[in-house]
Order: C-alpha cells, then sequence, then structure tokens
C-alpha cells in the first residue's frame, strides 16, 4: 500500500491535482471492502489504518499550504454548523423555505439538508448562494466543472472520496434509511447517512493526526 500512498506524493508534489484525487480515493476505499456494489457502513471506515489518514492529510495540507485537505473541509463544515445554530428560528426557516424553494420535503428533512447544501456552496461543489443570501437552491457541480488548482475555494478537494460516498448512498436499502432516519423523508434520510459518513471519517482523521505526526 505505500506504493498508492506515494503515488498520491508523486501527484501532489507536482501540483496535479486531480490525478492526486483520484489516487486518494483509491487508497481510502481500497481498505473498506468497497467493490460498488454495497453500501459502505461506519465500521468500513474504521478499517482504514489511522497511519495512513494521517499521511494523507499531512500531504494534501503540505503541498496546497493548507488551503485542501480533510481537516480544512472539516473545519468549514463546522463553521457552517456554527452559523446555522446562530441563526434565529423564524430566520432559519425562512433560509430554509427559499434555498429549498420548490422541495415538498417537510421542514425536518430541509433543515437536514441544510448544512450539505451551505457546505457544498462553501467549498465550490454546488453552484447556489452563500450563507447569508436568500437565492433559490442552486445545482451539484459535475465532477469535471471542479477546480484543480490553487485558485480553487478553500476545502475543495480531496472531493472524488465524497462523490464515492454520495455515489454509494443510493445503494442503501430502504429498511435501512428508515431505520436510522425515516422521521425525516427518504431525501433527508440520504442525505443524512452521506454525512453521517463524512463526519465519521473526519472524526477518524482528526484521530489519527493526533496519534500521529509525520
Amino acid at each position: 500500500m505505500s506504493v498508492c500512498i506515494e503515488s498520491v506524493k508523486h501527484f501532489l508534489v507536482r501540483q496535479e491535482w486531480k490525478k492526486a484525487d483520484f489516487e486518494t480515493e483509491k487508497l481510502i476505499f481500497s481498505f473498506c471492502n468497497y467493490t460498488g456494489q454495497e453500501y459502505l457502513k461506519l465500521e468500513d471506515i474504521d478499517l482504514i489504518p489511522l497511519n495512513i489518514l494521517a499521511h494523507l492529510e499531512n500531504l494534501w495540507t503540505t503541498h496546497s499550504k493548507g488551503r485542501f485537505g480533510f481537516r480544512t473541509q472539516e473545519k468549514i463544515h463546522n463553521s457552517i454548523r456554527k452559523q446555522i445554530r446562530l441563526n434565529p428560528r423564524e430566520s432559519l426557516q425562512r433560509m430554509i423555505s427559499n434555498v429549498m424553494r420548490g422541495s415538498n420535503d417537510s421542514m425536518n428533512s430541509k433543515e437536514v439538508l441544510m448544512v450539505p447544501y451551505f457546505y457544498g456552496v462553501e467549498i465550490g461543489w454546488i453552484e447556489g448562494h452563500p450563507m447569508d443570501s436568500l437565492g433559490a437552491y442552486g445545482k451539484d457541480k459535475s465532477y469535471e466543472e471542479l477546480t484543480f488548482d490553487l485558485s480553487a475555494p478553500l476545502g475543495h478537494l480531496p472531493c472524488q472520496t465524497w462523490w464515492t460516498l454520495n455515489h454509494q448512498t443510493t445503494q442503501v436499502p430502504f429498511n435501512v434509511l428508515f431505520k436510522k432516519y425515516g422521521i425525516i423523508g427518504l431525501p433527508g434520510c440520504a442525505i443524512k447517512y452521506q454525512f453521517t459518513l463524512q463526519l465519521h471519517l473526519f472524526k477518524r482523521i482528526q484521530i489519527a493526526c493526533q496519534q500521529f505526526t509525520n
């Protein structure tokens, strides 16, 4: 597996960000028993060695001078959550109503979607409106529409790992989703499950960085 980590390093040193992104995704999911046919579980993410996660994070942070990396993404995610929590309830409801205009989901389901939406906007994965705007809901960018250079927004990369997580969410059986999150409706269930995996990976990387120094 050292060959794979060296491949990530090889492309990051040369600032070939897109190739480094694919190698990162390949390395992470090589430990997760992920074949694309079944959905990932939290325990699958636990199979990724902490030293690998720490090394990956260090490589991305170092070669992007702190612009990219999972910890940068986590900080932005936490900032978005804090901003949403600080919004008065009525203000939050108006924001949700405008951002998710046209959606038939319940208010609880929309709230679940708020953090992923504004997080995606902030790091440049969604064409939408920033946190202080009440515009209409944007659209997810395709992978080819992303920016693979240092002009990209903070936290823009790595991305392919999350693309895989997003895709595999469609593999989760309905009964599993409803057992966990049935109260928020199916769209909210899928987003909630996907983000639960992402937050768990953030947590594992945080632990890895605390335990290992490079």
